[in-house]
C-alpha cells in the first residue's frame, strides 16, 4: 500500500503544501512502528505543522478500505479522522482514493 502513501504525499503537494517526512531510525516513522508522542515528536522535530497518518487494509481484490487521521502538532489535537473505502485494486482505484483522501485532508486543515 506504499504507492496510495506517495499518491497521497503527491497530491498533498500538489496543492502549495510542503510534505516532509520525519526521519527516524528504523523502523520507519509510523503510526504502527511508534508510540504515539513518538509520532508526533518525530514530526515537530522536522518542522511539521500536522501529521497525517493512517492505512489501507486489502479485504478483497474488489474492497480495500481504511482509515486517514490528520493531527494538529502544534495544538496536539486530532483534526480529522476519516473512514475510507474504494473498489479495486488498481493503479486507477488507488489514485482516484488518494484524490478524495487529500482533498479531505486538504479541507479539514483549510477549516483550521
Amino acid at each position: 500500500m506504499t504507492i496510495f502513501a506517495a499518491l497521497l504525499r503527491d497530491g498533498l503537494a500538489q496543492r502549495d503544501y510542503r510534505v516532509v517526512r520525519p526521519a527516524c531510525p528504523e523502523p520507519a516513522c509510523t503510526a504502527i512502528s511508534m508510540a504515539p508522542d513518538d509520532l508526533v515528536a518525530a514530526a515537530r522535530r522536522d518542522g511539521a505543522r500536522y501529521l497525517v497518518y493512517g492505512g489501507i487494509r486489502k479485504m478483497s481484490t474488489l474492497v480495500q478500505w481504511g482509515e486517514v487521521q490528520l493531527f494538529d502538532v502544534e495544538r496536539e489535537q486530532l483534526v480529522m479522522r476519516h473512514a475510507v473505502t474504494f473498489r479495486g485494486d488498481t493503479d486507477t482505484a488507488f489514485r482516484r482514493a488518494a484524490d478524495f483522501v487529500s482533498e479531505t485532508v486538504k479541507d479539514a486543515m483549510a477549516g483550521r
